[in-house]
């Protein structure tokens, strides 16, 4: 496949311990959009780091419409649902297209929206628990699995424990 933007042949690269295809010219991405889906919310940099390539990457963005890489229709521009920012997908091939930047920006976003925030908050109290703190905790979560009818029925479609592994383990949702 070739950029849509320089039509160059696109390389494998990873980005967020993600493979993805990456022009070597204009440094765009192009990526399933269930893996753009996932690689928004992972963090594999610090928020610095981030900031650092979303400021220093190449700034053109490709305005037009552009073709994909794989089936050659035209992709449409789209908002992110959450942010609105606007991004090229290809509904056909499932594809989305991120000029330079773009997924750090998004990563961004997603990392300073209010949900995540506090989940950040919520993992750094989880991973600073003493251990009465801890044994407290995992107590109260069982009572709750306790009380019965809808809540327990929540619980457990949610996975409480699997849940809980996601908020100790960053590495959780990793290929």
């Amino acid at each position: 496949m070739k950029c849509p933007t320089c039509d160059v042949r696109l390389r494998k690269a990873v980005y967020a311990n993600a493979n993805v295809d990456q022009c070597s010219e204009c440094f765009g991405l192009l990526l399933s959009n269930y893996r753009a889906k996932t690689i928004k919310q992972r963090i594999d940099k610090d928020i610095d780091q981030l900031i650092e390539e979303a400021r220093n990457a190449p700034q053109h963005d490709t305005l037009g419409k552009i073709r994909c890489p794989k089936c050659r229709t035209q992709m449409s521009k789209a908002a992110d649902k959450e942010f609105g920012f606007m991004i090229d997908e290809c509904e056909r091939c499932e594809l989305t297209w991120f000029d330079p930047r773009e997924l750090a920006i998004l990563q961004l976003a997603y990392e300073s929206s209010p949900q995540r925030v506090e989940m950040n908050a919520f993992r750094e109290r989880l991973k600073n628990m003493t251990p009465a703190e801890r044994a407290e905790y995992e107590k109260r979560i069982s009572e709750l699995k306790d009380l019965g009818g809808p809540l327990q029925q929540a619980l457990s479609e949610a996975g409480s424990e699997l849940w809980f592994r996601y908020l100790q383990d960053d590495h959780y949702y990793r290929d």
